[in-house]
């Protein structure tokens, strides 16, 4: 009684995708198109798996500029503190 046999889940005219013809049942068209759902969202995964890399690289390459930057500026003012620390010897 709930069978899916007979002529009536069959497609009436099938239809090509990209030359591809395609007959038979309604129920071979769903899991075509589950099996093409499937490998578009792994693909899109994919390229938000990517972009989130590039992403998280370039905040750790702003990180490191902020850092070197800070470094410079504590070289810089211990430079100074030597040059002045060596000013007073040689007047002393």
């Amino acid at each position: 009684m709930l069978g899916n046999s007979g002529t009536d889940h069959l497609l009436p005219n099938g239809f090509a995708i990209l030359g591809y013809h395609v007959h038979g049942s309604s129920g071979r068209l769903f899991l075509y198109g589950a099996a093409v759902g499937a490998v578009a969202m792994l693909g899109l995964n994919m390229l938000l798996a990517g972009l989130g890399r590039g992403f998280s690289s370039r905040r750790q390459l702003r990180q490191s500029r902020r850092a070197q930057k800070g470094l410079q500026k504590e070289r810089d003012q211990l430079g100074d503190e030597l040059r002045q620390e060596r000013g007073r010897s040689d007047q002393g």
